[in-house]
């Protein structure tokens, strides 16, 4: 990733280049490829814009993003663990706004993780902090209803254990859709809020595992408030089977947001 100058406006750009090491490589083409164009459509403010696609005189692919400054959100738990409620609603609500926009597009995520959110901070005319936006990052894997182009092969899964759906984890590609990333989402509401994962395990495989046969870990013992109706939320997301799980994603961040409207009452 470099920083570039607009050459005739007073523009700073973010630019990602294909590495020269996967230039052979046709599905790295492809999934280069396919986040431009999936990210150029998307124009929403928790999406991270792209603005151009082209090759470098030698060949190299690149696209031309915003600039973000900040951090992402795998930064951010790496130095706190855990984060506030509030700050958890909040994030919850930006992410499932922009993946939100992504579904009505026909468009499913499917890695959605700490490292493909990127916390920008917000100020005020006085440069005073007021919040944190969440800007979602890389659909690079992402599946594209009826898209011509398939990115994967044979029986290539994609995606990061910790927060990858049942259908997703047992390659089920045909079944993945908006609530594979709504299981992803309440994967991470859970980490945020607790500084652990969902589904625990000392390798890949054995969380690959326990997302396909355990139940997920609740919240309760692992916060400092009742945890119950968050619980109840996030464990609906959660399902094994995506039909049980919310309508949308952002039936998921409403309801959300409510449980810990009255977990918040219950502790004053």
């Amino acid at each position: 990733m470099f920083e570039a100058m607009h050459a005739r406006l007073p523009a700073r750009h973010a630019v990602k280049i294909l590495n020269r090491d996967l230039m052979a490589s046709s599905d790295a083409y492809e999934r280069f490829r396919r986040e431009a164009t999936v990210m150029a459509a998307l124009r929403h403010r928790n999406i991270v814009q792209v603005t151009d696609f082209n090759v470098t005189s030698d060949g190299r692919p690149f696209l031309v993003m915003e600039l973000l400054e900040g951090r992402d959100l795998a930064a951010r738990l790496a130095n706190e663990g855990s984060l506030p409620l509030a700050d958890v609603v909040s994030l919850v609500k930006q992410i499932a706004a922009g993946l939100g926009a992504a579904h009505d597009n026909g468009i499913t995520h499917r890695d959605l993780k700490p490292e493909n959110v990127f916390l920008v901070t917000e100020r005020d005319g006085n440069g005073e902090e007021t919040r944190e936006i969440a800007k979602i990052l890389d659909f690079g894997i992402s599946k594209v209803k009826q898209s011509p182009v398939p990115l994967t092969h044979g029986d290539v899964i994609f995606g990061t254990p910790n927060y990858m759906s049942p259908e997703q984890a047992q390659g089920r590609r045909a079944e993945i859709d908006g609530r594979t990333d709504q299981f992803a989402l309440a994967a991470l509401a859970f980490e945020m809020l607790t500084g652990c994962d969902a589904f625990e395990g000392s390798d890949p495989l054995s969380v690959v595992y326990k997302v396909v046969h355990a139940s997920p870990r609740t919240l309760s013992g692992l916060t400092s408030f009742d945890s119950a109706k968050l619980d109840l939320v996030l464990g609906k997301a959660l399902s094994k089977d995506k039909r049980e799980r919310w309508e949308s994603i952002r039936d998921l961040s409403a309801a959300f947001e409510e449980a810990a409207r009255h977990t918040t009452m219950e502790l004053r």
